[in-house]
């Protein structure tokens, strides 16, 4: 009964960051306003001079089953966005889902049953990706899910996963995704500004706080949510094409900034060692460079590639040093404890 009715007491806010998707807006807004158990409120952040998706969020909000609002954020991007629409949100926890998901009827119900645990400041669950509306991408069966292991390297791996696994129990997990997460608000102050777009890992940042407040991070393999990827060869493609600083550069500096800030001390040189030689596929390191040259060919590109990477993630170890210093937590709860 104690559960239930701290349940009860809890208010949820669904944020939505868009930026010049309005039908894709709608249709996850429709899925929104569709909740067995209503969240308090829907607030979708608008970007830069994207007038059609508030325009589209206006018009919907006629007739909607819960307060639905939109935000302004002037500049244009994810991390910027999210906390535009967090300073305003009301709810003891917040959501997180992107424009392009359809999240299931039950899709609330299911993160909040778990903040009735105390112990719990934020929820997961995994993204099933669709080239189209009835061709799903292939399952996959990852043996580790959002880890960070103790040297470095982030294993997200929460996407694609078999049917069946629906019915594994939740598990604790040291990052989420973006696309399908939660977090108590007392848990953490706000996403990391500063990270460089495409703000890669912001939600491992996130997670990172919420340990830091000794919460506990949970992804509850159950709740998925129906996700139909738009920029993932732009931005996420596993080749050379694109923006290198998006795909490659920027992420380095990212994956430097989290662990710098909140590595310890004992572990700072371990993972220091890790980034500049081994690194990641798409931004590898001095032994990766030889394995990324076999793989994308042109070793002198690569090289110069390698020798940019280096130097974004000297500038992101450098700047996440510096933020070990800011609050990373909220209200009365005890300073920032990196955690490994």
């Amino acid at each position: 009964m104690a559960g239930a009715a701290q349940m009860k007491r809890l208010t949820a806010s669904v944020l939505v960051a868009s930026y010049r998707r309005p039908e894709l807006l709608v249709r996850c807004l429709r899925a929104l306003g569709r909740q067995d158990l209503a969240p308090d409120e829907v607030v979708v952040v608008w970007q830069a001079a994207d007038e059609a998706t508030r325009q589209a969020v206006e018009e919907l909000s006629k007739g909607f089953s819960c307060p639905l609002r939109a935000i302004h954020s002037a500049q244009a991007g994810i991390v910027p966005a999210e906390n535009a629409g967090l300073a305003q949100a009301t709810g003891d926890v917040v959501l997180l889902t992107d424009d392009d998901t359809i999240p299931a009827p039950d899709w609330v119900a299911k993160h909040l049953k778990h903040y009735a645990d105390p112990s719990v400041g934020a929820v997961g669950g995994s993204a099933r990706n669709f080239d189209s509306e009835t061709d799903p991408r292939p399952s996959r069966t990852p043996a580790r899910i959002g880890e960070i292991t103790w040297y470095g390297k982030f294993h997200g791996n929460m996407f694609d996963h078999p049917e069946g696994w629906s019915t594994r129990r939740p598990i604790t997990v040291q990052q989420l995704c973006g696309n399908n997460m939660s977090l108590r608000r007392s848990a953490f102050v706000r996403f990391e500004e500063g990270l460089k777009p495409y703000w890669a890992m912001f939600e491992a940042d996130a997670c990172l706080q919420v340990q830091a407040s000794r919460y506990r991070v949970l992804f509850d393999f159950s709740n998925t949510v129906r996700h139909f990827p738009s920029n993932s060869q732009t931005i996420y493609g596993n080749d050379r094409t694109g923006d290198l600083a998006l795909k490659v550069l920027n992420p380095a500096f990212n994956h430097a900034f989290i662990l710098a800030k909140h590595s310890p001390w004992r572990l700072q040189i371990p993972r220091l060692l890790f980034v500049f030689c081994a690194g990641s596929r798409m931004a590898p390191g001095l032994l990766g460079w030889v394995f990324a040259s076999m793989r994308f060919g042109h070793p002198w590109r690569e090289f110069g590639i390698l020798m940019k990477t280096w130097r974004s993630r000297s500038e992101g170890w450098k700047a996440g040093l510096k933020a070990r210093s800011r609050p990373c937590v909220v209200g009365r709860r005890p300073p920032l404890q990196p955690i490994s």
